[in-house]
């Protein structure tokens, strides 16, 4: 960005708008962009009234008094059109007019744009509106960064030549930077998410829960683990945040896993205010939790650390079988599809066997089996095989 006084001869351009300045009647910077009138007062005409000491605004430059028979007007030394001067007319309107005369050859680089808005209807019901625009590079190079970040674009993006020769038909006044320094905006656009992340989690009173899984790209073949935060703001909103997302090499060996993830709670200073972590159910997360267990606090970890398998692990075992049982043949699930309509004609879902690994299944799979509870208790009197029956805690 230049110095306003150094941007006399500049011309803001931007698609397709209207630009016209919008500043004060105190404000027009007339000797700044060394805007000269292109007729200067003539003392030999009667008609010509000189400026008195009343007349202080730099508005006043761009225009000339005259009376005109009984009436005292102003005219545009540009256009030649006279509005109205009397002593109570005031200058707001001669601003108005001196910022958007065609013929004056220089505004203020400060400008406003014509924006449209179509119609949601498709109709004819569009209106224009004018805002103020005002041109800065910060901006436009926070915003490229986001989209490179938002659409995964290559960093060279910003090299080539068809992106710049696009760029500067929007806005030459942009300068294009090269793929160094946008990597450097993207890097500061990280701190800054960061930074913001970090004050909202210690603002926050709440416990914190993480969940964690591993994520391979498709085209390079890399694994990377994530790590998402999930808490209750002070407002009592459910919030999620990325808190990492990393790249793991190989070997992917329970012990560099483990220290991935006990870095990242550690940085996060979460450890003390940690509840639970969930992850998928594997041999290898089995024994990093078994790990991670002794590093944190003993009491703030919910059911001491040993995770909502170990408690309701013998009755989830006990619906899975029934589920399973039920569901493993045709005759079996048209006989209890019998009984269920006469015990619970209203619940018309069918059994569902869940995905060990999947909880969201697993909650599916109760969610319908409770309805019918009854239905079991009937059918493990009519059904020899049928033993392995629930107890009213599960």
């Amino acid at each position: 960005m230049t110095n306003k006084n150094e941007q006399h001869n500049t011309t803001t351009t931007s698609s397709p708008s209207i630009s016209k300045s919008t500043t004060t009647a105190s404000s027009i910077p007339i000797s700044d962009c060394g805007d000269k009138s292109p007729k200067q007062t003539d003392d030999a005409d009667p008609m010509v009234i000189p400026l008195t000491s009343r007349h202080t605004s730099t508005t006043w430059t761009h225009f000339t008094r005259k009376r005109v028979g009984k009436e005292i007007k102003v005219e545009c030394n540009y256009c030649n059109k006279q509005l109205t001067g009397g002593p109570r007319a005031g200058t707001s309107h001669l601003t108005e007019h001196a910022n958007k005369c065609v013929k004056r050859k220089c505004l203020n680089i400060q400008q406003t744009r014509l924006f449209g808005t179509q119609a949601k209807d498709g109709g004819s019901n569009d209106t224009l509106s004018l805002a103020p625009y005002e041109f800065r590079q910060h901006k436009g190079r926070k915003d490229l960064a986001e989209m490179v970040i938002l659409h995964e674009y290559p960093l060279t993006i910003v090299e080539h030549y068809g992106f710049r020769k696009y760029s500067n038909t929007l806005q030459p006044s942009f300068k294009v930077l090269l793929r160094n320094t946008t990597n450097k905006d993207i890097m500061q656009r990280y701190e800054t998410e960061k930074e913001g992340i970090s004050a909202l989690l210690i603002k926050t009173n709440s416990m914190i829960a993480l969940t964690t899984d591993m994520w391979t790209s498709s085209n390079q073949r890399k694994r990377y683990m994530a790590v998402t935060a999930h808490f209750i703001d002070n407002g009592w909103k459910l919030q999620s945040r990325t808190l990492r997302f990393l790249y793991v090499p190989t070997p992917h060996m329970v012990e560099v896993l483990t220290e991935h993830l006990k870095e990242c709670i550690h940085s996060w200073n979460i450890d003390i205010r940690l509840s639970s972590i969930t992850v998928d159910n594997c041999t290898t997360n089995d024994a990093m939790i078994d790990t991670l267990r002794q590093e944190f606090p003993y009491g703030s970890l919910m059911l001491h650390g040993y995770g909502l398998s170990a408690v309701i692990k013998n009755g989830l075992d006990r619906i899975r079988d029934i589920v399973a049982f039920w569901t493993a043949s045709d005759k079996r699930n048209q006989k209890f599809e019998q009984v269920a309509k006469q015990v619970v004609p209203e619940c018309t879902k069918k059994l569902q066997l869940d995905y060990k690994t999947r909880w969201n299944s697993t909650y599916d799979m109760l969610m319908v089996a409770l309805n019918y509870k009854e239905v079991f208790v009937i059918l493990s009197g009519r059904e020899s095989l049928f033993k392995n029956l629930p107890l009213n805690e599960d």
